[in-house]
C-alpha cells in the first residue's frame, strides 16, 4: 500500500510581506494537516505575529498564497475568513472589559457562528465553552476584573464560539506562572481532541514542545528549519537565532 495521502487543512505558498522596504516576511511555504498542533518559533522580530496577520488577512501579502481547505483566501476581508473558520487570539488579551465573561463569549458566538445574542441555544454554548476553559465560576464577574490568565482562557473562548476549525494562539503563556501555563497546555491538547487543527507561537519554548506535532523556526522573515521538536531546538541554526552573538562568542 502506498503512502497515506496527508489532509492538509492550511496550505501557505511563496508568502512574502513587504512593508515599505523592510521585508517582515520571505517566501514562507507552510502545510498544516488536520487536528495537528503546530508552533512557529523564533527570536523577536522574526515575523511570527506577521504570520499570524497574514493568515487571518489582517496583512495581505505582497505575493504567494493561502489556502485553507482547498480554497483560496489570500485576499479575503478578515471577517470573511473568520466565517470561513478560521480564529485568533492576540499577543495582549482583548476581552470587553466592561462585559461579563458571558457576554463577551455572547459576542463570539453572535459574530462568528451567527446565534441570536440572547437565544437559548446562544447561553448554552457560551456554559459550556465557559466550563471548558474553567471559568463557569467568574461567569458574571466583569471581564477587566479577571486575571492574566483567566483572561487569555476567556480570549481562547470567545475565539472558539466563532465556530472555528482553525484556531492560532498568539503568545498565550506570556506573563503565566508555571502552574498556569501547564493549565494552558492541557487546554490545547483538548482542543485538538476535540477536533480542532492549531497554529501558535510562544516563547515558552517548554510549552510549544511538549504540545506541538512540529515546530516551525522563523528568523528576519525566513522558515530556518522545521521538524520534530527536539529535532528543531537542537539545531545549530535555531540556537544561534536565539542567541545571536552570544552564542557565537561561546564557540
Amino acid at each position: 500500500m502506498g503512502a497515506k495521502t496527508p489532509n492538509i487543512l492550511l496550505k501557505l505558498a511563496g508568502i512574502s510581506v513587504e512593508f515599505q522596504e523592510r521585508v517582515a516576511l520571505r517566501h514562507i511555504d507552510l502545510n498544516v494537516e488536520q487536528q495537528e498542533i503546530v508552533a512557529v518559533i523564533g527570536p523577536n522580530g522574526a515575523g511570527k505575529t506577521t504570520l499570524f496577520n497574514v493568515i487571518c488577512g489582517q496583512v495581505k501579502p505582497s505575493s504567494g498564497t493561502i489556502h485553507f481547505d482547498g480554497r483560496d483566501i489570500t485576499r479575503w476581508s478578515s471577517h470573511r475568513i473568520c466565517h470561513q473558520g478560521i480564529a485568533r487570539t492576540f499577543q495582549i488579551a482583548r476581552p470587553f472589559p466592561q462585559m461579563s465573561t458571558r457576554q463577551n463569549i455572547l459576542m463570539g458566538l453572535w459574530f462568528g457562528a451567527g446565534k441570536p445574542y440572547g437565544s437559548p441555544a446562544a447561553q448554552a454554548r457560551a456554559e459550556e465553552l465557559l466550563e471548558l476553559v474553567d471559568l463557569s465560576p467568574k461567569v458574571d464577574l466583569p471581564a477587566k476584573e479577571l486575571t492574566l490568565s483567566e483572561q487569555r482562557r476567556l480570549e481562547i473562548a470567545r475565539a472558539l464560539a466563532t465556530n472555528p476549525r482553525f484556531l492560532l494562539l498568539d503568545e498565550v503563556a506570556a506573563g503565566l506562572s508555571p502552574h498556569a501555563i501547564k493549565e494552558m497546555a492541557e487546554l490545547i491538547k483538548t482542543l485538538r481532541q476535540q477536533g480542532l487543527t492549531l497554529l501558535l507561537t510562544d516563547h515558552f519554548l517548554t510549552l510549544t514542545s511538549k504540545v506541538s506535532d512540529r515546530l516551525v523556526a522563523l528568523d528576519q522573515g525566513e522558515i530556518i528549519m522545521e521538524g520534530k521538536p527536539d529535532q528543531v531546538l537542537q539545531s545549530a541554526d535555531v540556537i544561534s537565532a536565539y542567541l545571536g552573538e552570544r552564542n557565537q562568542e561561546r564557540s
